[in-house]
């Protein structure tokens, strides 16, 4: 069989930011054959969902794949939490280190 298909990914919006066309290539009949693909992409965070459309070579049948993942890069997670962990702190240590008292008039 000669199989070939198109691979499709698209964000959290719906919109597609990606495309792959798969060549045909060749399988033997009841067996594996692994494919991989590459998708270079500079900057990626959020949900994204990857629709393989795959045609088997042979009377026009056409499997459908969904497979969708998470992407958060450790780099902006890890300032994120930083920043958050620092805030905190400060604001924890300034109403520790001072005393608010109301003024009686």
């Amino acid at each position: 069989v000669n199989p070939y298909g198109e691979v499709s990914v698209t964000n959290m919006f719906g919109e597609e930011v990606g495309f792959v066309e798969l060549e045909p290539w060749f399988v033997l009949p009841k067996s594996l054959r692994l494919r991989e693909l590459t998708w270079d992409r500079e900057f990626l965070l959020g949900r994204y969902t990857i629709t393989a459309r795959i045609n088997r070579g042979y009377e026009d049948v056409v499997d459908e794949v969904t497979v969708s993942f998470w992407v958060l890069p450790w780099k902006i997670v890890g300032g994120v939490f930083f920043v958050l962990f620092i805030t905190i702190f400060g604001i924890r240590a300034f109403f520790r280190s001072f005393e608010f008292k109301r003024k009686d008039s």
